[in-house]
């Protein structure tokens, strides 16, 4: 339950205190968002499916075809095959407790992600605008047999 905010806060679940005190999800849902706002740059794995985002990151580092292999995260072949073999039926009820029980990792989400902007005009997400900034080619040596775009 709420695997991201526990990871990111570092304090796992709310758990008492010894005067039976419980931190709660709020707390631990700040804490979490307090430590990913130090980063400058938060990178959302599921968005490297959208070409524009892709190319807003190779923009931003000066790199080109970082995307360009498919590779995928998730498990490996024998648990596709399993799961292929017996498919997993989730009733709507489990969808819907499961996704109250995760609210706050949802929240997480939605706030890192929503300081994208849609076009004008827009309103899918085809249309969203990435607007990371570009790499300043005089920052970087590039590396032997590479080259930094920009």
């Amino acid at each position: 339950v709420n695997c991201y905010v526990q990871t990111f806060s570092g304090r796992g679940c709310p758990v008492e205190d010894g005067d039976g005190n419980a931190n709660n999800w709020y707390d631990e849902y700040n804490a979490a968002l307090d430590r990913l706002l130090r980063y400058d740059m938060i990178l959302v794995y599921d968005k490297f499916k959208d070409p524009n985002y892709v190319r807003a990151v190779e923009r931003f580092f000066g790199v080109e075809g970082f995307n360009n292999k498919t590779i995928d995260m998730y498990c490996g072949w024998e648990s596709r095959m399993a799961n292929e073999r017996v498919p997993l039926k989730v009733k709507f009820q489990h969808v819907l407790e499961l996704t109250h029980l995760n609210e706050m990792d949802n929240r997480l989400y939605r706030d890192l992600t929503s300081c994208w902007t849609t076009k004008e005009g827009g309103g899918n997400e085809e249309e969203v605008e990435y607007l990371f900034p570009k790499v300043d080619v005089s920052r970087f040596v590039a590396q032997r047999n590479r080259t930094v775009i920009g």
